[in-house]
């Protein structure tokens, strides 16, 4: 794990602390107390201390989707946690890491000695990119690849049948056609890890799994985040809102403080923090805010009273809704998907510009969704929903490669619902006339997707 040497001479040690921690159940139970030794990766220089740091993570779109394709297929669904995960990584030795002896553990007589590590250590700037490559060369061993899509998924075919697997830094979601290669696999990759076996999946990175097998569903729930949120800012006495942001709500920059005594009020709101907190809800489970959450992010750096309201009527809608489940899957024999792209032409009220957002739906079930605003400023409604279907056209695109990628290939192209005319014959049109001459080139690439690729069909749907 470690050696204890002198600490080498124009070196600084990276700082350590403890971090305590308390693990919770489905049911909101206390399950187990961790400590947990870190490293204070603020103190780490880079280029000295560190080098490679980036390392992917499953994206909540793919585990989604690969979820609803396993509950379509009755497949099993396991979770496992690797124990000590970083510390199975080995640090490099041409970049050695010295970090403090832990507080309460200094030995005596050698405090101005300093650990140079051997394996990884949890805070430490490398220490994911570490252990996903130790990961991943445990996985390659046992006969899996990568998905170029989203290298943090890794699937293996045999004719025993499948296993896929979507990582989340130490937690593994296991897919598989059977339970005994299920079970084959959990005893292999407990040959090089020491593993946490959750079994058949209840929660998974904060969400409560349930599944119904007579429906080929697989449903996930956040009420025990939303019920920290209500608490966490005060609003358990609030009363529930039936939307997510009033209709005809406009919310602008000239509702943000003006003076210093404003802005000394609104200091002292948490709005940063709650916003950050009701959009992890949505990116995890509740694309019925995403729209509202876009809004309200769009004033971070000086948000007003205007702003923090509309927060909290997020926050209260949530606390009504809070029972509220992403339901995927269901039974059927095909997993064609649909997508679905709309834009609201100059909704921003101080610059005038645009909002994108699309859903994509496998089965009845969205698995996809976003709400963004456009960086370019569209001059008409055709154009607006133009970038919107661009946007929503990369997803499609990604997801495409991804099911082909993990063995399912769809059947036929994507229905691409788009509720203008005129934005659907540009998208089939590769001619560039006086009406979309002015649109970047880069944008184009959805006429391309659609004419050539195959992958998409516009389908127009009234507005």
């Amino acid at each position: 794990m470690y050696e204890l040497v002198p600490c080498p001479e124009g070196r600084k040690p990276t700082g350590t602390k403890w971090v305590f921690n308390i693990k919770w159940d489905e049911q909101g139970c206390i399950v187990e107390h961790c400590a947990h030794l870190v490293a204070q990766e603020f103190s780490q220089i880079p280029g000295v201390d560190f080098w490679d740091t980036y390392v992917p993570v499953a994206h909540i779109e793919s585990i989604h989707a690969i979820s609803g394709l396993a509950a379509t297929l009755n497949w099993e669904i396991h979770v496992v946690d690797v124990k000590s995960a970083f510390f199975n990584s080995e640090m490099p030795v041409d970049q050695p890491a010295y970090v403090a002896q832990p507080p309460g553990y200094v030995v005596k007589g050698k405090e101005n000695c300093v650990w140079l590590l051997r394996k990884a250590l949890y805070g430490l700037h490398q220490s994911t990119f570490l252990w996903y490559q130790k990961l991943k060369e445990i996985l390659i061993t046992l006969g899996f690849k990568p998905c170029p899509p989203n290298l943090c998924v890794f699937v293996r075919r045999t004719e025993k049948g499948t296993v896929i697997i979507t990582s989340h830094v130490d937690n593994l979601s296991l897919f598989a056609s059977s339970k005994s290669i299920l079970d084959e696999f959990k005893s292999n990759l407990s040959k090089h890890v020491v593993i946490s076996d959750k079994e058949e999946i209840s929660q998974l990175l904060g969400m409560t799994v349930t599944r119904d097998r007579a429906a080929y569903t697989i449903s996930f729930n956040q009420s025990l985040y939303i019920d920290s949120i209500v608490e966490c800012f005060g609003l358990g006495s609030a009363h529930p809102s039936p939307t997510p942001i009033a209709h005809g709500t406009k919310l602008s920059k000239t509702q943000s403080p003006t003076t210093l005594e404003e802005q000394s009020t609104m200091a002292k709101v948490p709005y940063q923090s709650a916003v950050g907190s009701i959009m992890h809800a949505a990116v995890m489970t509740r694309p019925d805010i995403s729209h509202a959450c876009q809004c309200v992010a769009q004033f971070m750096q000086n948000p007003g009273e205007a702003h923090w309201t509309a927060v909290k009527q997020i926050i209260q809608y949530l606390k009504g809704t809070r029972n509220l489940s992403l339901t995927l899957g269901g039974a059927s024999k095909s997993f064609d998907i649909t997508a679905w792209s709309d834009s609201n032409f100059a909704g921003h009220p101080d610059h005038g510009q645009s909002v994108s957002e699309y859903a994509l739906f496998l089965r009845r079930g969205c698995f996809s969704w976003r709400s963004r605003k456009q960086t370019a400023t569209a001059s008409s409604t055709s154009e607006a929903e133009y970038y919107a279907a661009h946007l929503c056209g990369h997803e499609v695109i990604w997801f495409c490669q991804l099911i082909e990628q993990i063995g399912f290939p769809l059947e036929a192209p994507t229905p691409f619902h788009v509720d203008s005319q005129a934005a659907i014959v540009n998208i089939n049109s590769e001619q560039i006339n006086g009406s979309n001459k002015h649109v970047k080139v880069s944008y184009y690439w959805i006429c391309e997707v659609v004419i050539e690729d195959q992958h998409i069909v516009t389908v127009n749907v009234p507005s």
